[in-house]
């Protein structure tokens, strides 16, 4: 787990509020109460402070009925809980930092109303590290007008009694989708092709995948292996013929996650089964080694920006990390 030392940032969406004017924000004590809340604009940061040990804030907000509320909580030194209340007074949601990770609490607002925001200091430091400094902002949300795709339909039902794994769009329309069989304890043993239409059919199977699939520069499809020590499989979507992108990596675990670069790179993740972090692999489209980078994140679930950033999920928090510069990873 990452050391809970944070800069917050607390994001507030909203649903059919007008916006005000942001504007830069001091906390004002004495606010440890209900009464004596501090009430704030959507748009507004606000800078604040714990003087002491086990103090607590509280924040007001109005909101209309039907809001979508979102609390963000980014950075900052240490550890700090979080609690959302309706105009009753009753909690909502609540999140503790020494329980799980707080940085993101979301509640929807049933009635119009003021509701409120109780931030705690949990850390377990001694005062002489007092006053602690924190900032939050206060932002709104609005649905993005409907676009293509918009409303949602369903494509299909029909993956028999399958648990889907990962998907990926072909060149012509169709859906590769990597599923895990209930029924034989969840192995992963094929690939559904889907339709534009909804029909499905077995497009592979057999492959022993271990999670991520990816269409490369030439169409075809690559499937990360357990198979012969961890291979990356390619199938020719026309034929369905399988041959071997490329080997078991460097390492002594197989191949987890795969994604394809702006330029055609094809870059693999093979991640150890303990705490150690992962090592990134960069081929080119043919299956030729190019480099490689090691990283000091659990990782899984690769993908690529239209930039060529390589952005990545780490295996044990959930946290989103980028690439930068082909080097060093970065969370955001």
């Amino acid at each position: 787990m990452f050391a809970r030392h944070w800069w917050i940032a607390l994001a507030l969406t909203v649903v059919a509020a007008p916006a005000l004017a942001a504007q830069q924000r001091t906390e004002t004590e004495p606010n440890d109460e209900f009464s004596t809340a501090n009430v704030l604009h959507v748009g507004d940061t606000i800078s604040a402070q714990f003087p002491i040990h086990a103090d607590r804030d509280f924040f007001a907000f109005d909101l209309a009925a039907g809001a979508r509320i979102q609390f963000t909580f980014i950075g900052n030194q240490g550890c700090r809980s979080v609690s959302i209340y309706d105009p009753s007074r009753t909690a909502l949601k609540g999140k503790n930092c020494y329980t799980e990770h707080a940085d993101t609490l979301n509640a929807t607002a049933s009635v119009a109303g003021r509701y409120y925001v109780r931030i705690n200091d949990d850390d377990d430091a001694g005062e002489a590290f007092r006053p602690y400094s924190y900032q939050f902002r206060v932002s709104l949300y609005t649905a993005p007008p409907a676009g293509l795709g918009n409303p949602l339909t369903l494509l299909t039902d029909d993956v028999n009694e399958n648990e889907v794994l990962a998907m990926v769009a072909a060149p012509n329309g169709d859906m590769l989708v990597l599923v895990q069989s209930i029924a034989t304890g969840y192995a992963v043993d094929r690939v559904f092709r889907v339709t534009p239409e909804g029909h499905v059919t077995t497009f592979a199977s057999g492959m022993n995948a271990t999670g991520q699939i990816a269409i490369d520069a030439f169409g075809d499809l690559l499937v990360p292996s357990g198979d012969q020590g961890g291979v990356v499989w390619r199938y020719d979507l026309k034929t369905g013929t399988r041959t071997i992108f490329t080997g078991p990596p460097s390492a002594p675990d197989p191949w987890y996650g795969v994604t394809i670069g702006a330029d055609g790179d094809v870059w693999l993740s093979s991640t150890p089964g303990g705490s150690e972090g992962a090592t990134f692999y960069r081929f080119d489209a043919f299956g030729t080694f190019k480099s490689q980078v090691p990283v000091n994140v659990r990782a899984s679930s690769l993908t690529t920006a239209q930039n060529g950033e390589l952005f990545f999920r780490a295996l044990n928090s959930g946290d989103v990390y980028r690439l930068a510069n082909n080097t060093t990873s970065v969370r955001v």
